[in-house]
């Protein structure tokens, strides 16, 4: 006798919901919707549909308005979030790009996403010029896929995909699983504001020179300013053996996926080195891509572009802020910003860390100059055009033509040009009044402990890959292992980042490629 069998029912991969409520945002539909969650923690409504938001848009006076959505952030200027007009930035919406509501979304056969925000009362002021509290994405698909629960949301710029977790799940096994040293603990994702939607759209520093993509980072969901959006210490935690891997490496997964996005629609020079502003993107796409086993997310990259000035520039920060100086032999690893190359002339921006026109030395180095001997200056003594002195712990270059006489009576000094009667001097960094802080910056928050979690999970030829291709050098590495050895720091934080970066430089990296 056979055993009569039932057909099991197919599982319904969605939910009819009336509203959707995330990140302090509300979405309201004018009927049932099918919508269900990704793996991410995602909001995705099936189309068609007829959508409200709250809070509604505001307009709080003479270019400051807040809240607001835009559908399908692109190549426009401005995202629809932000302004700029020749007096500066303006921090209200483009009324050409924001979303009206109530909005209805068509089943067009193509996946949209609707990016709805929160705005502060009060502008933030300072590099990141934040003018976002909060902001949610609701993704629009014309089928919402069985298994939908084990996919990415896809990103909300560039092609339209759905990569799978399972992918990433099968190969957690690549990573290091290191054990957590004695004593360390690392952040939490809360801590780290990585358990809300991240959210970045254009280059970072757009159109002009003091407004910047930051102004789209909401300071609920992630840091507002670029050094910060760093995901270096959750790459770190990728690399112990931890339960509480697969949650961080789902949240890197998640950024790197919506930064490819980026790069594949702006194609511009993105996160150039500009003080704090482009560090930090290269790594979780390339994580990314490793965890996907996705080569255009690897060795793929763009390597340099033609920038802004029609200069060929480094795409991110990492490689454009580290270069080699042929100055030295042999070539030193160095920490700076070509902005020849750029269009700038010294002195350069006033607060901003950039290298020697020469080549030659870092600005404000506190330990000097490693590797690097000028003459000390010395009174009554003849020097030829082009010689460079120290003094007071700055170098100096001896201008090509004299202000008189052959020997000088008083040592240059300050950050500018100088003149003793004799000679006229110029200083070889810049007229910045924080001595290197940007460097520091740079290195602590997000150099140091990236390279080094990317090195322990054997990507370093993978970074290395997209540039030796292109035919660039590769200086980071080299000097994230100088910057460990010579740096003058206040605190293990200053140097490394964190304890728990310190705990795992002391522990893992002594073999560090130097």
């Amino acid at each position: 006798m056979y055993k009569r069998f039932r057909r099991a029912r197919s599982v319904i991969p969605y939910q009819m919901v009336t509203s959707i409520v995330q990140n302090g945002i509300t979405f309201t539909f004018d009927s049932p919707t099918p919508a269900a969650q990704t793996v991410d923690g995602e909001w995705v409504v099936q189309t068609p549909f007829t959508v409200d938001v709250s809070p509604g848009w505001q307009n709080l006076g003479t270019n400051h308005n807040r809240n607001g959505a835009m559908l399908d952030p692109g190549v426009s200027n401005y995202q629809g979030f932000y302004q700029y007009d020749s007096g500066g930035l303006i921090f209200a919406y483009n009324a050409s790009v924001r979303a009206q509501f109530p909005l209805t979304i068509t089943n067009d056969g193509q996946i949209h996403s609707l990016v709805a925000t929160i705005g502060k009362s009060v502008p933030q002021a300072g590099g990141a010029q934040s003018f976002l509290d909060d902001l949610a994405i609701l993704t629009a698909v014309p089928l919402i896929p069985a298994n939908v629960s084990r996919l990415f949301r896809p990103a909300y710029m560039g092609t339209r995909e759905w990569p799978s977790w399972d992918t990433v799940e099968s190969r957690l096994s690549l990573l290091p699983k290191l054990a957590l040293p004695n004593g360390a603990s690392y952040s939490s994702l809360a801590a780290l504001k990585m358990e809300r939607t991240w959210f970045h759209t254009t280059r970072n520093n757009y159109p002009e020179p003091g407004t910047s993509a930051g102004s789209v980072h909401p300071s609920n969901n992630m840091p507002t300013y670029y050094h910060a959006t760093s995901t270096a210490e959750a790459l770190l935690v990728c690399c112990l053996d931890d339960p509480a891997v697969p949650n961080y490496v789902k949240r890197l997964v998640r950024w790197g996926l919506d930064l490819f996005g980026c790069v594949n629609t702006l194609r511009t020079d993105m996160w150039t080195g500009l003080g704090g502003y482009g560090s930090g993107f290269k790594a979780p796409i390339i994580f990314a891509g490793h965890m996907l086993n996705r080569a255009d997310m690897t060795t793929g990259l763009p390597s340099a572009i033609t920038g802004k000035w029609s200069n060929v520039v480094r795409f991110f920060g990492e490689d454009a802020h580290t270069y080699y100086s042929s100055a030295y032999s042999p070539a030193r690893a160095m920490f700076g910003q070509n902005g020849a190359a750029q269009g700038y002339t010294e002195p350069y921006f006033s607060n901003h860390d950039f290298r020697s026109p020469y080549g030659l030395q870092e600005p404000e180095a506190p330990t000097g100059y490693p590797g690097f001997t000028a003459t000390a200056w010395t009174t009554g003594t003849s020097y030829s055009a082009g010689a460079f002195v120290s003094s007071g712990g700055k170098v100096y270059k001896r201008d090509a033509t004299p202000t008189g006489g052959v020997s000088g009576a008083t040592a240059p000094t300050g950050t500018g040009t100088s003149s003793d009667g004799n000679f006229s001097w110029t200083f070889q960094g810049n007229t910045a009044n924080n001595n290197g802080a940007y460097r520091k910056q740079n290195l602590h928050e997000v150099f140091v402990r990236e390279m080094l979690a990317l090195w322990l999970m054997g990507l370093k030829s993978t970074w290395d890959s997209s540039l030796t291709r292109d035919g660039f050098d590769s200086a980071i590495w080299d000097y994230v292992a100088r910057y460990i050895a010579d740096e003058v720091a206040s605190s293990d934080a200053e140097r490394y980042g964190s304890a728990f970066s310190k705990a795992m430089w002391t522990t893992y990296g002594g073999s560090f490629p130097a």
